[in-house]
């Protein structure tokens, strides 16, 4: 596996530091020649490009069965779980809900999730209580400082990624790019067909979100955990379940925050909005079961305006009644659970077609494209060094280019 680091693109949104982004690259054993493509493989919220699957199984299968180069990407709050955080807000909350009477130095030698749960377990089992109130949120750090931009910094810095490599690799077959994401990776992929049109061969999508999903993003602002964990206490047949937050410093709270989360943040991050989408070359297929996480009626809405612009494979699993759970088996039975067969089974039952008919990318097009969120709009520039760069303006200067340029290009 060779690592590519590279600067990314600035937080236009938040105005964070960032740190160096890796591009972790897997190669066909033949080598890299004229026919070779690359597959971007976005992982979701439970993997990192340098698991031992992605290393030793799927990149591999990937990079010799379909000669390309695989490039798993450590995007921007890729680490969610840095580590643990006991906040004041939670102490306080948990002595005034639970009359715990617990203190900050109670957790003083909490070594590992285990420690914490087993406290807090201690205080409240007892009095019946197995589901934590939701205001008693512990807090997950993402390393590297960073947070849940959602979607958004992690698709440029996906965009960035595939420039990278071609750079390095200026011989790969640039009709042949394919993105793959699972889950939150799926999203990013879809993100990437919105904001480049004209760059992927295939945006292959498992199971991703359409839109901003605010408990992931807002933490404590809505009555819902990011994340939750139910476990077993001692050697009982005791459960507790409780909900984390993340350090995330968007609200929806107070709209003069500089890190409200707004209309024009919430647009940019959509699929849901047909002007942002135009026809291009770019097949999509889409393999979806119904989550509360991730609705499929979203997914339906979806494709269905994907539809109207060019081509989509869609393979729907509802889990809704006894003939959905058949159909669900069945694909399961067939495909299995794992990315890799999913891969194998798109291409080789559902005619996956890698390539399209042009060379031709963003970046070698130096395309420019104007997506109107309200408010504000976000410019991508494509070309020069770096790639891509995308611009924040006032929507003002936004009718303007689109009156010299013609709209979204």
């Amino acid at each position: 596996m060779e690592k590519i680091t590279f600067a990314p693109h600035a937080d236009i949104e938040l105005g964070t530091d960032r740190s160096p982004i890796d591009i972790f690259l897997t190669l066909p054993e033949g080598g890299v020649n004229e026919k070779t493509g690359i597959i971007l493989m976005i992982t979701g919220f439970e993997d990192i490009p340098t698991s031992g699957y992605q290393q030793n199984v799927l990149c591999p299968h990937l990079a010799n069965a379909y000669n390309c180069i695989t490039a798993g990407v450590s995007y921007f709050g890729i680490f969610r779980d840095g580590y643990m955080r006991i906040p004041l807000s939670f102490i306080n909350n948990m002595n005034r809900i639970y009359d715990a009477n617990l203190t900050q130095e109670d957790f003083s030698n909490v070594r590992e999730p285990l420690d914490f749960y087993q406290i807090v377990a201690d205080k409240v089992l007892s009095r019946g209580v197995a589901n934590l109130d939701l205001r008693c949120q512990p807090l997950l750090v993402t390393g590297r400082n960073e947070y849940q931009s959602w979607g958004f910094l992690p698709a440029l810095d996906c965009l960035r990624a595939v420039w990278e490599v071609i750079k390095r690799y200026p011989e790969v077959d640039t009709k042949k790019i394919i993105a793959y994401g699972v889950n939150y990776g799926g999203y990013i992929a879809l993100l990437l067909g919105k904001y480049a049109p004209h760059t992927f061969s295939v945006v292959l999508d498992k199971n991703g979100y359409t839109r901003a999903v605010l408990k992931h993003i807002v933490c404590g602002e809505v009555m819902e955990a990011d994340y939750e964990a139910v476990l077993d206490i001692g050697d009982s047949e005791r459960k507790l379940r409780v909900g984390w937050g993340f350090n995330n410093p968007w609200t929806i709270e107070n709209e003069r925050s500089p890190s409200y989360f707004s209309d024009s943040h919430r647009s940019i991050r959509s699929l849901m909005v047909q002007e942002h989408f135009r026809a291009s070359e770019t097949r999509y297929f889409i393999y979806h079961e119904d989550s509360a996480a991730a609705p499929i009626e979203d997914k339906d809405e979806f494709v269905g305006m994907l539809e109207r612009i060019g081509s989509v494979v869609y393979k729907r699993v509802p889990d809704k009644n006894a003939v959905d759970n058949d159909l669900k088996r069945r694909i399961d039975k067939k495909i299995g659970q794992d990315d890799l067969r999913l891969f194998d089974y798109m291409c080789r039952e559902r005619k996956m077609q890698l390539e399209k008919p042009s060379a031709d990318t963003d970046f070698s097009l130096k395309s420019r494209h104007v997506f109107d969120c309200g408010s504000r709009s976000y410019v991508f520039q494509y070309g020069g060094e770096q790639g891509v760069t995308v611009e924040l303006v006032p929507n003002r200067e936004q009718v303007r280019d689109v009156k010299k340029d013609g709209g979204v290009q």
